[in-house]
């Protein structure tokens, strides 16, 4: 590169002008303080999206819930039909609907990794058929009855 300070002394300042023309010019990049910024504008983005996508996991578990048990009504309202209660469910979900086994062989379901467990027993009347039980996890509590699972 050329020494600035060597054309000066030789009397070139225009040269040494257009020389520092070009360097000022040819200067790239972007500032610690610009740098910081977009940081910043980055960070403040990402948190908003993690906030929004916990949400939607959360939804999504409560669907996925809700559409496992909404299945439960055809085997409960049979049980009730033969004059049978329902049992209530245990933390896994695998012991069977109906008091009497032989009747209706479903088991209640398992929750899997949806974050719901059982709350309670299931209450059921075969003389008017009516019944309910509760699930409760993370995203709140899914009751259901004979009219549905809400």
């Amino acid at each position: 590169m050329i020494n600035i300070r060597v054309l000066r002394a030789l009397k070139f300042n225009n040269i040494v002008k257009l020389l520092e023309r070009e360097i000022k010019m040819n200067k790239k990049g972007f500032t610690l303080v610009e740098l910081l910024v977009v940081i910043a504008i980055i960070g403040i983005l990402s948190s908003v999206a993690v906030v929004n996508l916990n949400s939607a996991r959360d939804k999504a578990r409560f669907a996925a819930a809700q559409a496992t048990v909404s299945q439960l009504a055809t085997p409960i309202i049979m049980c009730l039909d033969g004059n049978f209660g329902i049992t209530n469910p245990n933390v896994n979900g695998d012991n069977p609907i109906c008091a009497d086994e032989t009747f209706v062989n479903t088991k209640w379901p398992s929750l899997g990794t949806s974050g719901y467990a059982y709350n309670g027993g299931a209450v059921s009347n075969y003389a008017d058929m009516t019944w309910n039980f509760h699930l409760i996890g993370g995203g709140g509590q899914i009751n259901c009855d004979q009219t549905g699972c809400r």
